[in-house]
């Protein structure tokens, strides 16, 4: 039969195993959803090891820990095997966090698009490794899963709804922190034109290819760039990016793609590395 310290190291075990797999269990406990931090989860840690520890015998009699003088009671060989393991969980667990809460803040920008609309975006030729100060180039892929109910700017840069500065978001985190920035920097707009297509279950691309000669869909003879881009940080590590684009519009709205933002449509997330 196991003795009561082997029972209840595995109990530990258990307890920080829930943190780390178990993100929605994690938060549950911490009672915040974004606030999965270096201060707030040892507090955790350390509460998991207090119940446990509350059960140990020592000389035939429950350790019970109230108070920061009652540790005196652990033998010294047990509370230093634990708080190695508690060091060794955090450094494992901090970036984990910043993570989760990079994936809830996508969650919820997801669930903002409009009703059936979906965004995808690809790395021009599936890359996901680039240079110090190489530019991201990226195409993104619309679809709606009722047709006619939804339609897309693709003039790039003639209005408010495609101007990559002041409409598009991009997000991203390096599992420390997270920020956002424009899709690009300072880029003006051209006033004013537009023109817009309908959405269904066949991916629109964008930037949309246009033809190189006037037709009667663009008379003008108007041109788009052949990719989208981002930049990253101008260090090495490990990114994840997704962005959110405003330039989806619901059928019979009064806006105006001239002045108006469309719905906000996030995208999928990539991994992504500077090196």
């Amino acid at each position: 039969m196991p003795s009561y310290v082997e029972r209840d190291r595995k109990a530990t075990w258990r307890n920080i195993s829930i943190a780390l797999f178990d993100p929605d269990g994690c938060r549950a406990i911490l009672g915040e959803r974004y606030l999965l931090t270096a201060i707030t989860f040892p507090l955790y840690v350390c509460r998991a090891l207090i119940i446990t520890l509350e059960r140990w015998r020592h000389n035939g009699q429950w350790c019970q820990i109230d108070t920061v003088e009652s540790f005196c009671c652990v033998k010294e060989r047990y509370l230093r095997s634990h708080l190695t393991i508690l060091i060794a969980v955090l450094t494992i667990f901090v970036p984990a966090c910043s993570r989760s809460e990079f994936d809830q803040q996508h969650k919820q920008a997801v669930l903002q698009n409009p009703p059936g609309v979906e965004l995808e975006i690809r790395t021009s030729g599936g890359r996901n490794q680039f240079a110090v100060s190489e530019q991201v180039a990226f195409e993104e892929f619309y679809t709606a899963k009722w047709p006619g109910a939804w339609r897309i700017e693709v003039f790039e840069g003639w209005n408010v709804a495609s101007n990559a500065t002041g409409s598009d978001v991009v997000h991203i985190t390096d599992g420390k922190t997270l920020w956002t920035q424009p899709g690009q920097q300072w880029v003006g707009i051209i006033c004013c034109d537009s023109r817009q297509i309908w959405l269904d279950q066949d991916p629109v691309r964008i930037p949309y290819k246009l033809s190189a000669s006037p037709t009667r869909f663009n008379p003008e003879g108007r041109a788009n760039p052949q990719w989208q881009t981002l930049r990253l940080p101008n260090k090495p590590g490990k990114y994840r990016v997704y962005v959110t684009t405003h330039r989806v519009f619901e059928r019979g709205s009064d806006k105006n793609p001239y002045d108006d933002k469309g719905f906000p449509v996030s995208s999928n997330i990539l991994d992504l590395q500077v090196k």
